[in-house]
């Protein structure tokens, strides 16, 4: 899945971006199908598999802010573990307040298609 994430910001053009970003939702929907009730991976203990997600969940906290990549849009599962996981105390205070701004930094500095956007959403913002 990391390697997918790093392909992702580091596509070099839309074609690019939106192939991985297909690659990653269909990891997501095999995830979707291994799912429970929850509300942790596993069921109701919080496990390694839910501390490894955490993270790659948080990436798209962020690059959705950047482009609507709807990788868990129409998994109501594993929208709801994502969702659960984002309000974990412990998930939550793994990365200070200046993650997003800092994961942005990171991509843009990478001149990816990904960063071009982050880069154009600045010029806009400004």
């Amino acid at each position: 899945m990391l390697v997918r994430i790093g392909s992702f910001y580091n596509a070099a053009d839309a074609s690019a971006l939106w192939k991985t970003r297909d690659e990653i939702a269909a990891m997501f929907q095999h995830l979707e199908t291994q799912l429970g009730d929850g509300p942790w991976f596993a069921g109701a203990s919080f496990s390694l598999v839910d501390a490894a997600f955490g993270p790659v969940f948080r990436y798209f906290d962020v690059f959705d802010e950047i482009v609507d990549s709807e990788v868990t849009g129409d998994l109501p599962r594993l929208s709801l573990w994502r969702e659960n996981l984002k309000q974990r105390a412990s998930v939550r205070a793994a990365v200070g307040p200046e993650y997003s701004r800092r994961l942005r930094d990171f991509v843009s500095a990478r001149g990816s298609y990904l960063g071009h956007l982050i880069d154009a959403q600045s010029v806009a913002s400004a």
